[in-house]
C-alpha cells in the first residue's frame, strides 16, 4: 500500500514529548528517552505512528511501534519502519508477537534460527525478560 501523503521523519530530542503524548493518546505507556532514535509518521501534520530504535549495549532494538487505531492496515507502519531501517547502518533486533511474524519478515527481518548472526547475550536476556509478561514474544534480526 502506498502512503503518498505520509511524512516519516526522526524527531529532534526537544520534540520527544510529542511522541510521549501520542503513546498516551493511544493508551500506551511507552516513554521516549534522549538516547533513543525516535521516528514519527505524520499525516496532515498530525502524528499517526511512532517507532523507536533503542540502544542495548552495542546493539539496536526496535521498540514502541504504535500506529493510531484509525490508521492501521493502511501501510503506515510499513512505511515508517522502512524509513527508520534505511537510516540504520548496523543490524536491528526486534521483539514481536506471533501474529506479526509475517509483517516483520516482509520488512527483511529474519528469525533467529535463520539469521545471519547469532542472538547476542544482551538481546537474548532482554527477550527472556519480556517473555515473562508476553510469553509468545518472538525475536527477529534485520541485518
Amino acid at each position: 500500500m502506498s502512503c503518498p501523503d505520509l511524512i516519516c521523519q526522526p524527531l529532534e530530542v526537544e520534540a520527544l514529548p510529542l511522541a510521549d503524548r501520542f503513546y498516551r493518546s493511544q493508551g500506551g505507556k511507552d516513554r521516549c528517552r534522549r538516547h533513543e532514535r525516535v521516528w514519527v509518521a505524520r499525516r496532515q501534520g498530525r502524528i499517526v505512528a511512532v517507532a523507536r530504535r533503542v540502544p542495548l549495549e552495542s546493539h539496536w532494538v526496535l521498540r514502541g511501534v504504535l500506529v493510531d487505531e484509525a490508521e492501521r492496515r493502511q501501510g503506515v507502519a510499513t512505511e515508517l519502519l522502512r524509513r527508520l531501517l534505511m537510516e540504520s547502518e548496523t543490524p536491528v533486533w526486534c521483539f514481536a508477537l506471533q501474529h506479526l511474524k509475517s509483517f516483520y519478515l516482509n520488512l527483511g527481518f529474519q528469525c533467529p534460527e535463520t539469521a545471519t548472526e547469532p542472538m547476542p547475550t544482551a538481546i537474548a536476556g532482554a527477550l527472556a525478560a519480556y517473555r515473562r509478561s508476553q510469553p509468545g514474544l518472538l525475536g527477529f534480526l534485520r541485518p
